[in-house]
């Protein structure tokens, strides 16, 4: 998880996640870099094999990470969700 500069009480929830989850890592940027920054410093951190980036703002619902990896077990190596207006 990777805290890009927040100025909510967003780096102690991820601090105390990491102690509880196994394999959680947390990342703190020592400011707003943006999000894509904030990505790929992640996807340079990750280790695993499968990586799941979404917002933490809950625009994209973390329910669809199961979604998501029941795709991998039919043979999918990329998904993308995508919603059509």
């Amino acid at each position: 998880m990777i805290d890009d500069g927040s100025y909510d009480n967003s780096w102690n929830t991820i601090e105390s996640l990491t102690q509880t989850i196994p394999n959680l890592i947390g990342i703190k940027l020592s400011r707003n870099f943006g999000q894509h920054y904030a990505i790929a410093c992640g996807i340079e951190h990750v280790k695993g094999e499968w990586i799941v980036v979404m917002d933490g703002d809950l625009q994209d619902n973390p329910q669809e990470i199961t979604r998501l990896l029941e795709k991998t077990n039919e043979g999918y190596k990329i998904i993308m969700r995508t919603e059509l207006t």
